[in-house]
């Protein structure tokens, strides 16, 4: 009974590890912005590629669970998530970095893989409880990533910041969104237009 509370521990404690990693690139879309020198649209599209790779892969991967078990789904998940991370930290482009991160999501998508472990180790009075200790592994994982990470980016940085320091050497002063620069009273009725390209801009 004990061993498989304890396998119980080690499935949240992975399911938080990928949460930690895999969440985290939102906290850190600040020095994503400065290394990549993104727009605002460019912003919006980090998250998505991340859900996406989940959304695409969770069948087959669950498909994959039931051929080869709960354990080598699960690890082959997690290295495809950190390889993903891993190679986005060294990424050369932003197409480059959310190729990446689809990468990791296909690798986070775990989801079925945990479930079938759950099912194979816990009787039916126990998996409902089961199932709510390994879902607090994905909140205690994101929760720890947001207070980490902008931390370490702020004080370590991050792997595309010597990029923007080559960048600003030589690149224009960077436009601001409508409304945002300094004494401006546009009105908050904008034109669609006006809207669009203020999404196309890059945040000051």
């Amino acid at each position: 009974m004990a061993s498989r509370w304890f396998l119980l521990a080690i499935l949240t404690g992975s399911y938080g590890a990928g949460a930690f990693g895999v969440l985290g690139i939102s906290p850190l879309s600040p020095s994503l912005v400065a290394g990549f020198d993104l727009t605002r649209l460019q912003v919006a599209l980090i998250v998505p590629s991340i859900y996406l790779g989940g959304l695409l892969f969770s069948l087959p991967g669950g498909r994959l669970a039931d051929r080869l078990g709960a354990r080598p789904s699960l690890l082959g998940r997690l290295l495809i998530g950190a390889s993903g991370l891993a190679v986005g930290a060294l990424s050369p482009s932003f197409t480059t970095f959310l190729l990446c991160l689809f990468l990791a999501g296909i690798g986070w998508s775990v989801d079925p893989a945990l479930g079938k472990a759950i099912m194979d180790l816990f009787p039916v009075h126990e998996r409902g409880i089961a199932m709510g200790i390994k879902q607090m592994g994905l909140t205690l994982g994101g929760v720890a990533s947001a207070l980490v990470l902008p931390h370490v980016a702020a004080t370590l940085g991050w792997a595309r910041l010597p990029l923007r320091d080559r960048r600003a050497s030589g690149a224009p002063t960077k436009r601001c969104a409508p409304g945002r620069g300094p004494g401006s009273r546009r009105s908050s009725r904008s034109s669609p237009a006006a809207w669009c390209s203020g999404w196309s801009r890059r945040p000051c």
